[in-house]
């Protein structure tokens, strides 16, 4: 991340079948960062795929609550909840 730019206050996660993209997003909707991963949700062991999100965020040390949205196949019958 950029010391420069403004505070986090979102992050987007598409998590798809065979990669996972995070984007740190500021607050007026700028992208702070980003983070590509081979962890799709079916290399996933044992569906354990809050420990893949929290090792994929690590090296931003956010250091409060920022909000997390989810989208892609880890919204699907296979990922971690599936919505309609």
């Amino acid at each position: 991340m950029n010391s420069g730019e403004s505070e986090p206050s979102l992050i987007g996660i598409d998590w798809g079948t065979s990669s996972l993209r995070a984007y740190l997003v500021g607050a007026q909707g700028e992208l702070l960062d980003r983070s590509d991963a081979a962890d799709g949700i079916m290399q996933v062991p044992d569906k354990d795929f809050e420990a893949v999100l929290v090792r994929v965020l690590e090296p931003w040390k956010l250091d409060r609550n920022i909000p997390v949205i989810k989208s892609g196949m880890i919204t699907s019958r296979d990922g971690w909840l599936e919505t309609p």
